[in-house]
């Protein structure tokens, strides 16, 4: 059985505030900004996971190395120009109704250029996405140290996410 091909989707925040009460490490929308916190839903084991997309800043991400089951690094077309990374570290449980799949023909022109080649990297690598995310989420659940400490705790959120209240 494959699975969907990946899509972007944004979050509630009312969901995301409500999930930053259990877990701090919660990513929230930006208040200020029109640009909406965006990412992409992965299935591990019975749960649908959101796991968010920001921009690159090569004074953070550029240390990181590549074989780091924390972010995943999106590049452009020809592998030089650094896109985004997906922080699957802060991935967390999805309900259907708080999330909203994003139109990338609603975005300014210069934004939806920029939404469509991460995209396509996105989708030309989602195998490994999702390999890397269940990897992670495998290793936090069974309490290794170092991904434990900088990851959101999937187990608490999972036991809690489906007591919110639309």
């Amino acid at each position: 059985m494959s699975e969907e091909k990946l899509q972007f989707y944004r979050v509630t925040d009312k969901y995301l505030q409500f999930l930053k009460q259990i877990e701090p490490k919660v990513h929230l929308n930006y208040p200020q900004r029109k640009k909406p916190y965006i990412g992409i839903i992965l299935n591990i084991g019975s749960h649908q996971y959101h796991a968010p997309l920001s921009s690159y800043k090569p004074q953070k991400y550029d240390r990181i190395k590549n074989w780091n089951k924390t972010i995943f690094k999106v590049y452009g077309k020809d592998q030089t120009e650094k896109l985004a990374v997906i922080h699957l570290n802060n991935m967390c449980p999805i309900i259907q109704t708080e999330i909203e799949w994003m139109d990338f023909r609603q975005e300014a022109q210069h934004y939806q250029n920029l939404l469509e080649k991460e995209y396509r990297y996105i989708v030309e690598n989602q195998e490994a996405i999702r390999q890397r995310a269940k990897g992670l989420y495998e290793d936090v659940i069974k309490g290794n140290t170092f991904y434990s400490r900088i990851s959101n705790d999937f187990a608490l959120l999972e036991k809690e996410y489906r007591k919110f209240n639309t």
